[in-house]
């Protein structure tokens, strides 16, 4: 009778959680890590979960070989940069260690502001001898239909301000 056992060699997963200034999916030397954001391992064998530290570093280690999903927690206000998502699905080998960055963009909000006026010529642009126009109803709508309205004042001029990111 024979018995054969196997030791896998423990690999990791392991990355930085920072805050993606510019949200354009890569951390720049002026982006900092984010400490206290929750990031989520999925396995066969079950779900751990570790909180950054403060510098944004997190680390799986003594994992099994096979597939792992890995998520962050996302918070309020902020959108995942990279991975797309906020979330990874890895395949780990024996020994392997698998950086995975998690980066966000927190967006701020904006504004829209521009003049309602008597556009004299129809050329499009409007030349000083062209009045505004007050009392004119604007509004303003996103993607999702959400909108606001407001009315230009005395000179034609209008504005919407802290506006989520979006289309309008």
């Amino acid at each position: 009778v024979n018995f054969g056992n196997w030791q896998p060699i423990p690999a990791e997963i392991h990355g930085l959680k920072f805050h993606d200034l510019d949200g354009d999916g890569q951390q720049d030397l002026d982006e900092p890590g984010l400490g206290g954001w929750t990031i989520v391992l999925h396995s066969l064998y079950g779900m751990d979960k570790i909180e950054t530290d403060e510098r944004g570093n997190y680390s799986f280690t003594a994992l099994l070989p096979g597939p792992y999903l890995v998520r962050e927690v996302i918070q309020e206000g902020w959108r995942p940069t990279t991975p797309p998502g906020g979330y990874e699905v890895v395949e780990l080998a024996p020994g392997e260690a698998i950086r995975l960055p998690f980066g966000n963009w927190k967006p701020e909000p904006g504004g829209i502001s521009g003049a309602k006026w008597h556009d004299k010529n129809g050329d499009g642009i409007r030349q000083k001898s062209e009045p505004g126009l007050a009392g004119w109803t604007i509004v303003v709508a996103s993607e999702n239909g959400a909108g606001q309205d407001t009315e230009t004042d005395e000179n034609g001029y209008y504005g919407f301000k802290d506006l989520p990111p979006g289309k309008y």
